[in-house]
């Protein structure tokens, strides 16, 4: 019954898996350290506590139904001797199959226990912490402090480079608060105009006063603007789509340039 009832649990519990690995000699088994602290463990000693808990629990339903029955045996002794077999082999079936019956049902109920308890374990074990995760992270990609330090200190070493070469600017195209980004274009030695700086709110502010600094003529063209810092990063060559309306700007940079030089000649 025991056996019939845990096969059962078992199949309800992780459905009907076969598999010959089980059968294949494995010396980790009869390693008598592994074995032995095998069954130290807080699993094992569930694990024991739980069979044995099964073993008294039906062996306790087999006692008190054969004790039940037992009245009905003895009483076998005033019965009508003709009849007797046939009354005996009735009694002790019945008695065989009530305590079937009472296993059976016990060993279901600690079987939906049993499955309740092992799927928490399992999620339990699957389950990690906070703390598991930050240090799994930790030993895989890093301290994430110090990976934010360093994306810091790289985006300060950009932002640097990109300063300084504000001043090379050709122009300066604004949104005209909120955007700013710095061009730079020498038809003798570039093959196309390039993006220098770019940046916004604080650090387009930055870029329009590092350019009025030196000079740097600054457009006010939104569209342009948005374009450019949305589509282009920093130093890399402005796409054709563009060019016309780069060429206005450059033709309007060079027109205030040669006006400058007019009046400073004059």
């Amino acid at each position: 019954v025991a056996v019939i009832v845990g096969v059962l649990g078992n199949i309800f519990q992780i459905g009907l898996i076969f598999s010959s690995q089980p059968l294949m000699p494995q010396m980790s088994r009869i390693n008598p350290i592994s074995g032995f602290k095998r069954i130290l463990s807080m699993r094992g000693l569930f694990e024991a506590v739980k069979s044995i808990f099964k073993i008294g629990l039906i062996g306790y339903i087999v006692y008190r139904t054969i004790m039940s029955g037992l009245v009905d045996v003895v009483s076998l002794v005033d019965a009508d001797k003709s009849n007797i077999a046939a009354l005996f082999v009735s009694t002790v079936g019945r008695i065989g199959f009530q305590v079937f019956l009472r296993a059976a049902l016990a060993l279901l109920f600690l079987s939906i226990f049993d499955f309740l308890y092992q799927r928490w374990q399992h999620e339990q074990d699957i389950r990690m912490t906070r703390e598991e995760i930050r240090e799994e992270m930790k030993r895989t990609e890093g301290d994430p402090e110090i990976r934010r330090r360093i994306r810091r200190v790289q985006r300060e070493l950009s932002q640097a480079r990109m300063m300084k070469a504000i001043p090379e600017a050709d122009a300066v195209i604004t949104n005209p608060v909120h955007l700013a980004v710095a061009i730079k274009y020498d038809y003798e030695v570039m093959d196309s105009p390039y993006v220098v700086a770019k940046g916004e709110r604080k650090i387009a502010r930055q870029i329009r006063e590092i350019a009025e600094e030196h000079g740097v003529p600054i457009v006010e063209n939104p569209p342009l603007a948005q374009a450019l810092y949305k589509n282009v990063e920093v130093g890399e060559v402005i796409p054709m789509e563009f060019y016309q309306a780069i060429a206005e700007v450059l033709a309007y940079v060079h027109e205030l340039t040669n006006r400058y030089r007019g009046l400073s000649v004059a």
